[in-house]
């Protein structure tokens, strides 16, 4: 018997998607074959561990796991609690999926969490059958009170099924990302880690957490389980976790860090930069971040072993900028791009096409602005995804673009077993009176094609295959990915 099992699940309702990455941001099978660690399921895995408890966690994804393989693992293992990642595209199929899981094992509660049932959590019960419970935000605690026997009433930051009713228990605090415990040790003995792909950094690679899912910003468009706030771990510990790494996975090229942003306290990454050479630690590392750096934090973290930065530049339009809430002057994400280009740095810039305030003009000039920007190595262009944000919650639904697009009725469908395409790319959600949803899908098309199939971008990519055996192999397996879409 162990007490707790996490599962990453297979997709196969409506129709079977292989490499489902489910926790990224953006939720589907991706164009470069990128593959997303279970970060939050690992860390929960992890901090069950230091309870006392058993626990393991499956990534049916990765491991190629079907749903009857699933199901009899829950059975062979007798878990008092099952905890099941979900998102908006693949709701469905998770809801399905975990009813069955419930069906068979009436004795163990059976948990869903992630941004979808975050979000959503009245909506998300109401479509479930036998499933009760749902964690919401971070979901570490609840857990482990549902581990140690509490009433649900008694749980903190869970809703949940009470004869027919929907109960929304209070949040709950926040745990201190030290008490979190080394995810990479749960990576090094439960899951495959060089099965694991990301399409712009070295592989294999690791992803790790500096802080907790949280940021300081508040973006319409994003999902992330707390903004506002920015917690993150002591330089020490991260030292500790990173020799760890260093010394038990040395087949691990890289680091992605994959906090929401990264570099939010400047004095912070310097300290931890300054950490990394002061104990001689060669490792490469890459992070999620914003496109506001100084010059004197990028050297420093460049000396480090710094090298790629995935920075959401969304568009060069800033009217569309100013809509989403993002706080920033794309002139001033320009200049940081030539901070970076003097430094060596490279830069994934992500894109959105159907913002708030996008016309079928303005994004074709983010096209031709992102085709010149300097420091750009690659670029993840989605359609405008929305996450589901319930009326119950209205003051975190205010100012979203989930309100925005309800409001003007601007959503096709609230079918979620619609939003991807059978070869698991996104089908579009958003229809505007000036920009519809084929030219939206059309425009994310263009932009692929007009990025990366030009004649400077692939010289500079064959320039760049040259220079290490490792960046031919990053180069070689994303263009074959990329092509076979």
């Amino acid at each position: 018997m162990t007490d707790l099992i996490c599962l990453n699940l297979p997709y196969e309702y409506p129709f079977k998607i292989n490499n489902f990455s489910r926790p990224s941001r953006s939720p589907s099978k991706t164009r470069g074959g990128t593959l997303y660690y279970p970060v939050s399921l690992s860390l929960m895995t992890s901090y069950a561990k230091r309870f006392g408890f058993s626990s393991r966690i499956y990534d049916c994804i990765t491991d190629d796991y079907s749903v009857s393989d699933v199901l009899k693992i829950v059975e062979k293992h007798k878990p008092k609690v099952v905890v099941i990642d979900t998102s908006t595209p693949s709701f469905v199929n998770d809801r399905i999926i975990s009813d069955m899981i419930q069906e068979r094992n009436k004795h163990t509660k059976v948990v869903l969490v992630g941004r979808h049932v975050t979000y959503a959590p009245t909506e998300s019960l109401k479509s479930c059958k036998k499933v009760r419970v749902v964690a919401r935000h971070e979901f570490y605690s609840q857990v482990i009170d549902l581990l140690e026997g509490k009433d649900l009433s008694q749980v903190d930051g869970i809703s949940y099924r009470d004869n027919g009713n929907i109960v929304h228990n209070k949040d709950a605090k926040f745990i201190h990302p030290d008490e979190m415990g080394f995810i990479s040790k749960i990576y090094k003995s439960q899951l495959s880690i060089k099965k694991y792909f990301y399409a712009s950094i070295r592989n294999p690679y690791i992803m790790l957490l500096a802080g907790a899912y949280s940021c300081p910003y508040n973006c319409s468009f994003c999902n992330e389980y707390q903004k506002g706030n920015y917690r993150h771990r002591s330089v020490d510990n991260i030292i500790q976790e990173i020799k760890w790494i260093r010394k038990n996975l040395p087949y691990v090229k890289e680091i992605l860090w994959d906090d929401p942003t990264f570099v939010v306290d400047e004095i912070f990454i310097k300290e931890l930069s300054e950490a990394i050479i002061k104990n001689k630690i060669e490792m490469r590392w890459s992070c999620m971040t914003r496109a506001n750096i100084s010059y004197d934090t990028l050297k420093v973290m460049k000396e480090s072993g710094f090298k790629t930065a995935h920075i959401g530049l969304e568009s060069s339009n800033q009217g569309s900028l100013n809509a989403i809430n993002k706080n920033m002057e794309f002139d001033s994400e320009v200049e940081y791009l030539k901070r970076c280009e003097k430094l060596g740095i490279y830069n994934h810039g992500c894109f959105i096409v159907g913002l708030p305030g996008d016309t079928k003009e303005s994004v074709k000039a983010t096209i031709d602005k992102a085709k010149s920007l300097p420091a750009l190595d690659s670029v993840q262009v989605f359609p405008l995804i929305p996450t589901p944000f319930e009326d119950i919650f209205n003051e975190e639904s205010k100012g979203t673009i989930w309100r925005y697009l309800i409001d003007n009725n601007y959503l096709t469908t609230r079918d979620y077993s619609k939003w991807l395409k059978p070869n698991g790319l996104y089908n579009v959600v958003v229809n505007y009176p000036h920009l519809s949803s084929k030219e939206i899908e059309e425009l994310v098309e263009r932009f692929y094609r007009s990025f990366y199939f030009r004649r400077g971008y692939i010289w500079y990519k064959l320039k760049q295959s040259l220079s290490s055996y490792q960046e031919l192999k990053r180069n070689v397996r994303g263009f074959k990915t990329m092509v076979s879409k």
